[in-house]
């Protein structure tokens, strides 16, 4: 790598000219839309960012291109491709021999591990760059999936059984057939199957080894529409003669008496067994003697633990199981509305729902209720981990459009709110919106607030009454933000500290700065502060600007101060960033995930910052390479190992020049060479005679800094230093003492539901048109609740947005678990039948960060009235406390009084609970 560099700092101008066009070409092709069916290819992410922002900063000059280029090295693939790649690996890639030749490293992550870019992108980058030793290209095709254009780093892949043969992995797109399915199974057990005909072929269904569903009945159909699980085992069966393996199919029931089983045969019940729903339920007999009802767990499918809380806490919301488990919805789908999905949404659920409630149920698998939501909503189509609210409000209103009574929706015209009283709105409103829509769910989750506009300018009113399925309410936040600071301090030796500093949220890096200073005792007469981010060990941006936004640093980056002298008219100084390296063939042990590639550095530790005495113009020469080697010396003392043998040892004792000798006789400790501005490169040795153009200068200069690395070698890191010690910090008290508290003070949901209410403006976005100014302004808007329904879903806003970043808010929301009173928050003139004092029964958790985490759920059971805690397919008692003191706590289900906290739940209906009424469960 380092030589590839190096050849083309001296390019030709022919060779930049052709490079201006390559730089333009790839900023013209990662501009262009992704179209189904293009080839793209992947990149490490730190090698295309370093790449993108060089050919950002680059204009068409030859000097801007040779700037551009001289630091970027070769791609080097190694670390995104799978390990066993090449080496007789049983995983079969069938869909497009080319795009999936070469597999992925399991578990990497887009703009974390890899970039996506356009295949002639990379092929091009690869012609001037080129490609490290053992590296292969990671060619991938587009896809459309549920009308998404998605690229597939990963196929699907499954699990596959043939008679007593060893298992095997098959790996295909999600967009590939039944077809290619088949195809691959075949291909998979080479000689056993190859000379089998497609009739005498077919794969079955085969989720937790039992025998399910028949998947190429169509061969043309999706592999997304067979609604498989990721890893799932899958059975291929293969004809024999003219009979199959199972030849005879059955419905599979509980062990019982033989009577029970012939009364329930498939062809009395006339059902097309490969065709039942795949809500797979595990039971036990056991367990059905002492009551599970209610208490079955739900399959996690791959990051679906969003799905599975929010249908834990519906299915314990009473009245809707109660009108699922009794089949009243039965009456009310409606197959006609173009808006629904045909009743199919609410079949599903009503299936789900009675796996759920079925005696000795355990865990239910819903595969099936996930397809069909899906179809409803394609963003839940995949397997990445999505929002249970989300889910909750899409399901919901999927629901209400399966089930809504009203089959020709009237038309409505709104009229004008001016002169009229608030109940007249209200209810012309709320008539209006119950003639388009009358469902249980309208019924059951649905209330109405008063939407009050008011122009700023003259005072103009508009009010609106709408409908809503829950509330949003928002959380308290704190202006302030603690920000860890590193400090770095130079003297006989090397010490870093971080703080935490507690600054406003609008603040900026003088504010920062300032923090810093006042908490270390650092005066600025005498010193001064170099603020900068670190990132991969190397300085990735220096704070040069004192007026830049707190809010552009996330709390994931990495902040360095530095504590220097201050600057002198009389003696000039250059600062010098010194970067740890070390050789990527050599590992700290033999568990070492790093780099093996030969030629590659592997960055370590902290950059430290030395300033160098250097007269205007001057180049660097011997006297400015010793003096930074006697630094690096002394200040490395810090990180020096236990001398082996006695306290007493040679090794521990000896001077700077003894240690060099007694580590390496025929080597130095260390050398410093150029480099560029993210340390990746290799140049010359500093403080050398050899010759060192203009670009070679401006390559290694940082916002006026120059970059030298340290490459250590392996013996002083082996018998003299302690690599580990390089990054070592101390933290400070203040990271503990600053740490934002909110989480554990906790806030009354009152007073979240008051801010809810409270007056605000509209941003610049949201401006409302004032028919009296006759242009847009930005109103004041007030919220206020007039009808609530039976059951109230409260959605606390945790996650907060804007245009630079998203974050959680974790702030403990104080909420009751009886006696929640809403009558001051209710408009007084609003119709009251009954009061509105709830309780809850059921919390939504999440636990986690804004990019991932994990849900679960606490629920109140709706026959029992006890406390259980849902996690995937785990059913846990617990107390009702544990519910309440609980920071993760994300939406809330409140009952009206009028509603009953328990009820028997109905036992007939679906044909589950009807076929084990009375019979015993098997195992």
């Amino acid at each position: 790598a380092r030589a590839r560099v190096g050849a083309w700092a001296m390019m030709d101008t022919d060779d930049a000219t052709r490079l201006a066009h390559v730089c333009s070409r790839v900023r013209a092709l990662e501009a262009m839309p992704l179209e189904e069916g293009e080839d793209v290819a992947l990149l490490p992410q730190c090698w295309w960012s370093t790449c993108a922002s060089a050919f950002e900063d680059a204009s068409q000059s030859e000097d801007a291109v040779r700037d551009a280029v001289r630091g970027l090295e070769m791609i080097d693939m190694c670390a995104l491709m799978h390990d066993g790649d090449g080496d007789g690996d049983t995983e079969v890639c069938v869909r497009g021999a080319g795009s999936w030749a070469t597999r992925a490293r399991d578990g990497l992550r887009e703009r974390v591990d890899y970039a996506i870019v356009k295949r002639e992108t990379f092929e091009r980058l690869v012609d001037v760059v080129g490609m490290t030793d053992g590296s292969k290209a990671i060619i991938r095709t587009s896809v459309s999936i549920a009308g998404t254009i998605l690229v597939e780093v990963y196929g699907e892949r499954f699990s596959i059984h043939f008679g007593e043969l060893e298992p095997k992995t098959i790996e295909l797109s999600r967009a590939a057939s039944a077809r290619e399915l088949l195809d691959a199974c075949r291909d998979a057990y080479g000689e056993a199957l190859r000379d089998a005909q497609d009739s005498d072929l077919r794969v079955v269904d085969y989720y937790s080894e039992a025998r399910g569903e028949l998947l190429t009945t169509d061969l043309t159909k999706k592999l997304d529409a067979l609604h498989l699980v990721p890893n799932q085992a899958l059975l291929v069966e293969r004809k024999v003669g003219e009979y199959w393996p199972e030849e005879q199919s059955f419905i599979a029931l509980p062990a019982g008496d033989d009577d029970m089983v012939n009364a329930y045969d498939a062809d009395s019940l006339e059902i097309d067994v490969s065709l039942t729903p795949k809500n797979d339920v595990s039971t036990c007999q056991a367990a059905a003697k002492v009551g599970t009802r209610g208490k079955a767990g739900l399959s996690n499918l791959g990051n679906t633990c969003f799905m599975n809380s929010a249908l834990q806490c519906l299915s314990h919301s009473s009245l809707l199981t109660e009108y699922f488990l009794s089949d009243k919805y039965l009456t009310d789908i409606n197959t006609d509305n173009p808006i629904g999905m045909g009743g199919e949404l609410a079949t599903e659920y009503a299936n789900l729902t009675g796996a759920l409630w079925r005696d000795g149920a355990l865990t239910v698998t819903p595969r099936k209720f996930k397809s069909s939501l899906a179809r409803f909503a394609p963003q839940f189509s995949g397997y990445s981990q999505q929002d249970a609210q989300e889910l909750l409000a899409f399901l919901l209103d999927g629901l209400h459009e399966d089930l809504n009574r009203v089959k020709k929706k009237p038309y409505v015209e709104e009229r004008d709110s001016h002169g009229r009283t608030d109940a007249d709105i209200a209810d012309e409103s709320w008539e209006a919106h119950t003639a388009r829509n009358n469902s249980c769910i309208v019924d059951t989750f649905q209330g109405q607030y008063r939407s009050t506009l008011v122009c700023p300018t003259c005072g103009n009113k508009s009010v609106k009454f709408d409908p809503f399925m829950y509330l949003s309410i928002p959380l308290p936040t704190s202006r302030e933000r603690m920000i860890k600071v590193t400090l770095v301090t130079y003297g006989e030796h090397v010490s870093a500290v971080t703080f935490g500093l507690k600054v406003p949220k609008t603040g900026d890096i003088a504010t920062l700065t300032l923090a810093l200073c006042e908490i270390a005792d650092i005066d600025t007469m005498y010193e001064r502060i170099v603020m900068l981010e670190v990132y991969n060990h190397r300085i990735d941006k220096v704070f040069t600007n004192m007026n830049m936004s707190l809010s552009l640093i996330s709390d994931r980056d990495v902040l360095y101060a530095h504590r220097l002298p201050a600057l002198s008219d009389t003696a000039p100084t250059m600062d010098t960033v010194l970067v740890h390296r070390r050789s990527g063939s050599q590992t700290k042990s033999p568990y070492a995930q790093v780099s093996s590639v030969p030629g590659t550095v592997v960055k370590f530790g902290f950059p430290w910052i030395v300033p160098v005495s250097s007269a205007e113009g001057e180049t660097p020469g011997a006297k400015h390479a010793e003096f930074l080697e006697r630094t690096v010396e002394k200040y490395a003392e810090t990180y020096m190992r236990p001398a082996p043998g006695t306290p007493h040892s040679p090794s521990a004792s000896a001077e700077p020049d003894e240690r060099r000798a007694s580590a390496e006789p025929d080597a130095r400790l260390f050398k410093l060479k150029y480099t560029n501005h993210n340390a990746s490169a290799t140049f010359e040795e500093y403080g050398s005679e050899a010759s060192v153009s203009d670009s070679h200068v401006s390559s290694n200069t940082l916002s006026a800094m120059h970059v030298i690395a340290i490459d250590w070698s392996s013996k002083a890191l082996t018998n003299t230093y302690d690599e580990d010690l390089f990054d070592v910090t101390v933290e400070h008290s203040s990271v503990k003492t600053n740490e934002i508290s909110e989480a554990e003070q906790g806030t009354p949901l009152t007073s979240c539901i008051e801010t809810f209410t409270q007056e605000e403006p509209l941003g610049k976005d949201d401006m409302w048109y004032c028919k009296q100014c006759e242009t847009h302004v930005e109103a004041l808007k007030k919220l206020d609740l007039y009808r609530l329904p039976p059951i109230l879903v409260m959605h606390l806003k945790r996650f907060n947005y804007s245009r630079l970043w998203r974050d959680k808010i974790s702030t403990l929301v104080d909420f009751p678990l009886a006696n929640l009173d809403m009558t001051p928050y209710v408009l007084p003139h609003a119709p009251r039948t009954e009061a509105p004092i709830y309780d809850l029964y059921a919390v939504v958790n999440h636990f986690g960060s804004m990019g991932g985490g994990h849900y679960t759920a606490y629920t109140q059971h709706a026959e029992e009235g006890t406390w259980h805690l849902y996690d995937d397919s785990h059913c846990t008692p617990v107390d009702p406390e544990a519910a309440l003191h609980n920071a993760a706590a994300y939406v809330l289900f409140y009952k009206r009084r009028d509603v009953p906290i328990t009820r028997p739940m109905s036992r007939a209906g679906s044909l589950m609970n009807f076929m084990n009424a009375d019979t015993g469960m098997g195992e």
